[in-house]
């Protein structure tokens, strides 16, 4: 199967859970991590996606993505979320480039 095949129904399923759990209104950024969770352990089967990981030396990261090497998981990164509810796409690379 190819990629796009792959990422496609992934991402579908994971911009439908982001709007269920956006329409609760009641919802924290930490409510969206399981669904960051399903979608790249979807999107790249053999990974480990954990939310809410403990703190490593730069802080507290949302999640760390872990891959089995034969002799246990090895961490190969980290992701830290962050709500744009309301913002264009633009708007939140503009802010991520200048600080």
């Amino acid at each position: 199967m190819s990629e796009t095949k792959t990422a496609r129904p992934a991402m579908s399923a994971y911009l439908d859970a982001l709007g269920h759990t956006l329409q609760l209104g009641n919802a924290t950024e930490p409510s969206y991590y399981p669904h960051l969770q399903a979608f790249l352990e979807a999107l790249a089967p053999g990974i480990t996606a954990t939310t809410n990981p403990k703190r490593i030396a730069c802080g507290a990261p949302d999640v760390a993505i872990s891959r089995s090497n034969g002799h246990g998981p090895v961490t190969s990164g980290y992701i830290e979320a962050k709500e744009r509810y309301g913002r264009s796409t633009s708007a939140a690379t503009k802010s991520a480039t200048n600080g």
